[in-house]
């Protein structure tokens, strides 16, 4: 048939055959393949993803890590500042302070009206105008507010009839300060533990008007002599 003998049939039967088994075995070794190379490939991308995976896993710890670590710094700088800020507080209220000793310094010491008047009721009384009268002298120390201060009430006195004699040139007598005192006012007489009534009188009335005064001893003076001394002004 179609020129061929059966054998010739037979030949090409055989040769279809073993043309059809290669192409079987040809697709079967394709899609072997086929599936080692996606197999491959699975591998391979899904390699990669746990890669990025970790290595986002790593990026995210270093950022949380960083930023409890900005966090920590944000809290410790403002900790800084609201200690600066409590300091610069304490230093400005410190500085006021002083600025107002500094002005409490510079102000002049003045007798008040009714500060003088007390004094002018007791040495209206019998204890400073029986004769023979007793002698209250003032003093100061070589001071401009000390001397000026210590003139009120040399001025006081005399214009009360006090034995203010002797001065010095008419000025309060100049003394020595060897040491701050608290108060700025020295009643000195000769025995502080049995002083003239009328120098404890004045003494009692200086510290009711709030003119705070100390005792001290001078043996130079005689029992009816007294001087009051205006120190430096306390700081």
């Amino acid at each position: 048939m179609f020129g061929f003998e059966l054998h010739g049939w037979e030949t090409m039967l055989i040769v279809s055959a073993l043309v059809a088994a290669a192409a079987a075995i040809g697709v079967g070794l394709a899609t072997y393949a086929v599936i080692t190379l996606t197999r491959e490939e699975n591998s391979a991308n899904s390699e990669a993803l746990e890669r990025y995976k970790a290595d986002a896993a790593l990026r995210t710890a270093d950022a949380t890590r960083g930023a409890a670590q900005a966090n920590e710094r944000a809290a410790e700088l403002e900790r800084q500042a609201s200690e600066l800020k409590k300091e610069a507080e304490s230093a400005k209220a410190e500085a006021a302070k002083a600025n107002e000793r500094i002005l409490e310094m510079k102000r002049m010491r003045r007798l008040e009206k009714p500060q003088a008047e007390a004094l002018r009721d007791v040495f209206a009384s019998s204890d400073f105008q029986t004769e023979p009268k007793v002698a209250l002298r003032v003093g100061a120390v070589a001071d401009a507010e000390a001397q000026m201060f210590a003139m009120e009430f040399q001025n006081l006195f005399a214009s009360c009839g006090v034995n203010i004699y002797p001065t010095q040139g008419g000025a309060p007598n100049e003394v020595l300060q060897l040491a701050p005192t608290e108060t700025g006012l020295i009643m000195s007489v000769k025995d502080p533990t049995k002083p003239h009534s009328a120098f404890a009188i004045v003494h009692r009335v200086l510290h009711a008007v709030g003119l705070p005064c100390g005792v001290d001893e001078d043996h130079s003076l005689g029992e009816t002599e007294g001087m009051l001394v205006v120190m430096r002004k306390p700081g």
